[in-house]
């Protein structure tokens, strides 16, 4: 087994070695090679605190928020309000299905997540076009950018997002 877990400060890579867990730290070293019918100057950050948050109004729930930056020579720069009527869409696969519309937001979006454990792969549009999601950053300061993000979710715990290789 083999993932990869980012908390805005570092890359933590787990590997399973005959039953027992290896941590390493290190970049991620992945192809970005950019899907059909997609974009590469505008990006998803996490929004707010950065991380899932516990949602006062839906028991049990999770809240992840997720705004819309311009993306510049490896910089992010937010757009002010540029974007902020243009829609995005999020799209899912759960457990391994098939991908599903799981709805669309103005200038942002955010994302509700119920507390039964399963994993999640998602992609995120903005006005028809895949975008990428900046989820931090590694150990060296680069960007991890992704075209869909894998989001495990294991109740009580708050939701992990990482690649999706």
């Amino acid at each position: 087994a083999h993932w990869v877990t980012i908390d805005h400060r570092h890359v933590l890579i787990q590997e399973a070695q005959s039953g027992h867990g290896v941590q390493r730290s290190e970049p991620i070293q992945r192809t970005l090679k950019a899907p059909p019918n997609s974009r590469q100057d505008v990006v998803l950050i996490p929004a707010g605190s950065g991380e899932p948050l516990a949602n006062q109004s839906v028991n049990g729930a999770w809240q992840m928020d997720w705004a819309v930056n311009e993306f510049k020579s490896e910089r992010l720069e937010p757009p002010g309000s540029k974007y902020s009527r243009s829609t995005v869409e999020l799209t899912e696969s759960i457990n391994g299905g098939p991908f599903r519309k799981a709805g669309d937001q103005a200038g942002g979006f955010t994302d509700l997540i119920s507390p039964e454990s399963r994993t999640i792969v998602q992609r995120f549009a903005i006005d028809g076009k895949r975008v990428q999601v900046v989820l931090g950053r590694d150990a060296r300061g680069n960007l991890v950018r992704t075209w869909e993000v894998r989001v495990t979710v294991k109740y009580p715990k708050r939701p992990i997002y990482s690649p999706e290789p």
